[in-house]
């Protein structure tokens, strides 16, 4: 959405963003076996957060795995999470918010996603051409659903000072 508005094609944009290919989106993941190196972020986040944007309004980085974040990636994104462009958007994923070092979460604005109902993904594969009843997998995987669910609640409870982001939008 933050890709599409205000662009001549909306509908394309989505679709490209989607896919992946948007000029105005990257999508960073860790390089390294168990963390995110400085690499990783360097010119694909800090550096290219700094350029205006080749098509849309604005600049959206994805930044996959942020728990995986070593030091020296974590500092080198401090600047950029405190004081981001105004068109420039970072969105930091993570399934374990308690794992998300502090100097990163304390900048970043906590926004959880739940997970989508069994109906609502058996909904998704019949408009995609899936036999919903090929895919019990799902009706098998609903009791892990749940205790996430579970376990999400009782973070959303902690203390503020004790969460961490689930995803993150700085700016």
């Amino acid at each position: 959405m933050l890709l599409s508005e205000g662009a001549a094609d909306p509908a394309a944009a989505a679709r490209r963003a989607r896919d992946r290919v948007h000029p105005d989106l990257a999508w960073v993941t860790p390089s390294g076996a168990s963390e995110m190196l400085v690499g990783d972020v360097d010119e694909a986040v800090v550096a290219a957060a700094q350029r205006t944007p080749f098509e849309a309004r604005r600049r959206v980085f994805v930044i996959e795995r942020a728990e995986t974040m070593n030091d020296q990636a974590a500092n080198r994104m401090l600047k950029t999470l405190e004081e981001p462009p105004p068109f420039a958007h970072l969105v930091l994923l993570t399934s374990r918010p308690d794992q998300v070092l502090p100097t990163i979460a304390s900048r970043c604005q906590p926004v959880r996603f739940e997970a989508p109902t069994i109906e609502a993904l058996e909904g998704r594969l019949a408009r995609h051409g899936v036999d919903p009843d090929s895919a019990a997998g799902l009706r098998a995987a609903e009791p892990r659903r749940r205790r996430a669910r579970a376990s999400i609640s009782r973070s959303a409870r902690a203390p503020r000072s004790a969460r961490a982001p689930s995803s993150s939008r700085a700016g």
